[in-house]
């Protein structure tokens, strides 16, 4: 898959409509910039122009956390990649920064409740 395709890839995402509300959706924005890289929360709030801490604030107002908007965007990424490429669970596990596909696997079947092969079909 080509730095291309992914990154029209996280565009379209970033156009869903839950990216586009309040700081968490700035959040959103940040990570889904650079497919595969996934920078921690102070990187984030720096780029967003604030303290880690204001950013942590501001997220438990809006009733989510800076961890859930990573497993979201994880998420988003891994359905997007298994429907539309043929990528190898390997190769998405580490693009979205698993260590070990079987750490994707399970992260994907705590998420949606399905397989890798599952979500492919």
């Amino acid at each position: 898959m080509t730095a291309t395709l992914l990154q029209e890839t996280c565009d379209r995402l970033i156009g869903q409509a839950k990216t586009s509300v309040g700081v968490s959706g700035e959040v959103y924005q940040v990570l889904l910039r650079k497919p595969g890289e996934f920078p921690d929360m102070e990187v984030v709030a720096d780029a967003l122009s604030m303290r880690s801490r204001a950013l942590r604030r501001r997220l438990e107002s809006e009733g989510t956390s800076f961890v859930a908007i990573v497993d979201d965007v994880r998420c988003s990424l891994a359905t997007e990649y298994l429907k539309t490429t043929r990528m190898s669970t390997k190769d998405i596990a580490m693009l979205l920064g698993f260590s070990d596909p079987a750490n994707f696997r399970r992260a994907l079947k705590r998420w949606t409740a399905k397989g890798p092969g599952e979500l492919r079909r």
